[in-house]
């Protein structure tokens, strides 16, 4: 079974949560999907951060991302979310085919490279020394 992480704009939640039930119930494609805020809470910054966390942790769970792009709108979030997903090998999926390659902003790409983890290098080890030669007599 498949397994699809859905992103896309909040102005999009309606159709977002249609999609899902679209996907699992007529393609067998277990969805997971955003979280909502229904009550429209004045989150602070502190849970948006946690929020934001757990939707990456779904983008690696999953095999695939479906960004739901209505009118082929794709906002910053979802750029770095599809930036993040082609980063670490998944497969993106849109609703509505873009016109153009998607472009990710600079903004996004920055965004993006806040949510990797720091690269460490090793020292090579240095070559060993070569023996010294005796000199002839």
């Amino acid at each position: 079974m498949k397994v699809y992480t859905i992103c896309g704009s909040m102005r999009f939640e309606k159709e977002m949560k249609r999609i899902a039930w679209d996907l699992e119930t007529k393609e067998g494609i277990c969805v997971l999907q955003c979280t909502y805020d229904e009550g429209k809470k004045n989150e602070n910054l502190e849970q948006l951060e946690r929020v934001h966390a757990c939707h990456i942790k779904k983008i690696d769970l999953a095999d695939a991302i479906y960004v739901v792009n209505i009118g082929g709108y794709i906002g910053e979030g979802t750029k770095s979310e599809i930036l993040y997903a082609n980063s670490i090998g998944r497969d993106v999926i849109y609703h509505v085919k873009p016109k153009d390659n998607t472009t990710i902003t600079k903004k996004a790409e920055k965004a993006i490279e806040k949510q990797q983890p720091k690269k460490t290098t090793k020292a090579k080890p240095k070559a060993a020394a070569k023996p010294a030669t005796k000199a002839k007599k």
